[in-house]
């Protein structure tokens, strides 16, 4: 037992996962979320949260490099020994460095949430698992080798642990609330062998955040604006006067009299007098809610959390004149984008909310925005030429330019529907098509626009264009609608009713295309729109766009970071590691090796390769996965294969085994309740066939 043990110990530490199918570039250094910020010293420093993020910063935050976490799974907390050798924690993840990030670890460790990380040595090291508040999965646990083995310590019974601070190997505290949810705070002087209440409240809230500045001075933080202060290393508590009763999540002080707090409501507080008083302010928003705070020097400090109710709005502050202004470290836009559009492989462009239209010269190293002079959503962009284009979006709205973007002239479309996409034959001949059944023509380069009767009214989402007369047409009730004379007439090649809307439409040549919709349809046709098969996708989640390079290579993007791709003519369907949760809208390939996607919050990513390196399963079909996304169960229908013996697997987004069963019924049922939040995988295994499904796990 002994040597298996070992084995596969040396297999979780010498195995490395892929890199990302897909890069950010844009916004930079990331749209992922931040949840956890550490600095070494006053200038390197890294950033963890969704999606596997890891950054790092060698010059005091200027620039950030976005480093392979190996993993897709949401990282909380990083703390590091020295310049190379850390740790990071997160959903059933526990990563180490020893080369200062360059490569990192994955160790052993059983499913959970890991939150917060402490190694006051190299080889000791304490951390944190609360999967969710009065769960009971809440645990504190020591590692004296450097993460290969963990014990969980005898450190009592509680409602939720949020924070952990070790002043040294010995002594450290936890703090959290009771099984009743009182706040409370415990000491520990023998490395966690015994622990002691140094604090304790008999009203619900909890202890979020520690910081010493010396052995002896430290600072407490919590819910409901709790402030506590020590002088003598944790034995005895003293409340402070806090300017604020809102929740405080984390405390920072770069040295003796400065201090620092973020917590909800875009909140910070500010010391100059060692913690005695505090001054409040709303930094950035009030919507805020900040998570972690950083001052490695008493000028310079980082914020990371997110805004409004959305986790995936995330929110990255620094300030250089200590905490007077906070400015953002997103470079680009984070208007949500639309639609995305490459007239060759260098220059790009895409559109989305409030007029946004940015362009890249370089292949999407870098994205400007461009001044639209609408603050209409622009729905869709079309370029022909990479000087003359074309955006149209709600209430008519069209816009061309013909310097590529410098300027824009708005179009009289002749209608105030919205018109949800663009397509041009070349820089005269084009068609836009909306709602209400609404789809214009203009010929002479958007002057005039010429209203077409095609017959149905849904709303209208995509356009292919396949020669100067044939069109097709695609939207609500799975309605295809196509043209061969140039507009004079339409017809309806299928209306396949009120359950399915389509998205997204792409012809390769005159015979060949394919369209994508709701619940991961995807149907392609060989004569030219006349009849049409169903493929099988590899998941069941919305797709809003598609787009093919040639007969073999396509991708298909849609909502909760779904990129699915397929190298052998859509006959089947693989999913691509994306990166991120954000819904994508609009996908482009502009050469063999490149392509992008866009999305909501500014998400522009960049694939080059077009997946090598992948290992992917042939898939005969579609395991269907309800609800999704789910928080405590979810069923798979099992009728495609009822009867047959099959074996039913769960993973996680990298492939670590999460369930296994077996089962010959239509229908079974499975708790996910204990699973960290993210994406996973569901494969059903036959002796003929293979099936895949995807839920999203909240």
């Amino acid at each position: 037992m002994k040597k298996s043990l070992t084995l596969i110990f040396l297999i979780l530490n010498i195995s490395t996962i892929n890199a990302q199918d897909w890069e950010w570039s844009n916004p930079k250094p990331t749209g992922n979320t931040p949840q956890g910020i550490f600095f070494i010293n006053s200038t390197t420093g890294f950033i963890v949260g969704f999606n596997g993020t890891i950054l790092k910063t060698t010059d005091a935050g200027a620039t950030w490099t976005s480093q392979n976490s190996g993993t897709a799974n949401v990282l909380y907390g990083v703390h590091f020994v020295d310049q190379n050798l850390g740790y990071v924690v997160g959903s059933s993840t526990v990563l180490k460095t020893m080369d200062g990030g360059t490569t990192w670890v994955q160790m052993p460790q059983v499913p959970g949430e890991f939150i917060c990380v402490d190694f006051p040595a190299a080889n000791t090291g304490y951390l944190i698992r609360n999967d969710y508040w009065g769960s009971g999965n809440v645990s504190v646990s020591k590692t004296i080798d450097g993460g290969s083995t963990w014990n969980i310590l005898p450190a009592g019974n509680f409602g939720t642990l949020l924070s952990l601070y070790f002043i040294n190997q010995d002594i450290g505290f936890i703090g959290g609330s009771d099984a009743g949810l009182n706040g409370m705070m415990r000491r520990t002087t023998d490395g966690g062998t015994t622990w002691t209440d140094c604090w304790h409240s008999s009203s619900w809230g909890a202890i979020t955040g520690f910081d010493f500045t010396d052995s002896n001075n430290g600072f407490a933080v919590g819910t409901t604006g709790k402030l506590f202060r020590t002088t003598d290393g944790g034995i005895n508590w003293t409340p402070v006067a806090s300017p604020t009763s809102r929740d405080l999540y984390s405390v920072s002080f770069p040295d003796a009299m400065n201090g620092y707090i973020c917590g909800t409501y875009g909140n910070v507080l500010k010391s100059v007098d060692g913690g005695l008083t505090w001054s409040e302010k709303t930094v950035y928003s009030n919507t805020c809610l900040f998570q972690d705070i950083c001052y490695p020097s008493p000028g310079t400090g980082f914020i990371v959390g997110y805004q409004g109710s959305d986790p995936l709005t995330g929110v990255m502050l620094s300030s250089t004149d200590a905490g007077s202004t906070y400015t953002s470290m997103f470079r680009g836009t984070l208007h949500n984008l639309s639609a995305i559009s490459f007239p060759d492989a260098s220059i790009g462009f895409a559109a989305g909310d409030s007029g946004t239209i940015v362009k890249t010269t370089d292949a999407g190293n870098s994205w400007n925005l461009l001044s639209s002079g609408t603050l209409s959503h622009l729905s869709s962009v079309a370029f022909p030429t990479g000087t003359t284009g074309y955006v149209a979006g709600e209430l008519g709205t069209i816009e061309k330019t013909s310097d590529g973007g410098v300027t824009w002239q708005l179009q009289v479309s002749g209608t105030i529907r919205r018109l949800n996409a663009i397509a041009m034959n070349d820089e005269l001949t084009g068609w836009a098509a909306g709602d209400s059944g609404t789809i214009l023509k203009t010929i002479n380069g958007g002057s005039s626009w010429i209203p077409q009767i095609p017959g149905v009214s849904g709303n209208f989402r995509a356009i292919s264009i396949t020669d100067m007369n044939t069109v097709f047409v695609i939207g609500t009730w799975g309605t295809i609608l196509r043209t061969s004379d140039g507009g004079t007439t339409w017809t309806t090649l299928q209306s396949l009713g009120s359950d399915y809307t389509l998205n997204g439409i792409c012809f390769i040549d005159e015979n060949t295309g394919f369209v994508v919709g709701n619940d991961g349809l995807i149907m392609k046709t060989t004569d030219g729109g006349q009849a049409w098969s169903f493929c099988s996708g590899a998941g069941n989640f919305e797709l809003r766009s598609v787009y093919f390079s040639d007969h073999q290579t396509g991708y298909a993007a849609g909502v909760s970071g779904t990129i699915e791709r397929t190298n052998d003519g859509g006959l089947t369907w693989y999913l691509d590691v994306s990166g991120t949760f954000q819904h994508l809208n609009g996908i482009c390939i502009t050469n063999a090796f490149t392509g992008f996607a866009a999305g909501d919050y500014g998400t522009i990513l960049k694939t080059t390769g077009i997946g090598v390196g992948i290992d992917k399963e042939p898939v005969s079909g579609i395991v269907a996965v309800f609800p999704n996304p789910a928080k405590n169960i979810i069923s798979l229908d099992l009728k495609k294969i009822s009867g047959k013996f099959c074996k039913i697997e769960i993973t996680d987004i990298r492939g670590f085994g999460i369930f296994e069963t077996y089962s010959s019924e239509n229908e079974i049922t499975i708790n996910i309740e204990n699973y960290p939040v993210g994406i996973y995988l569901v494969k059903l295994s036959t002796n003929a066939s293979i099936y895949f499904g995807k839920f999203v796990k909240i």
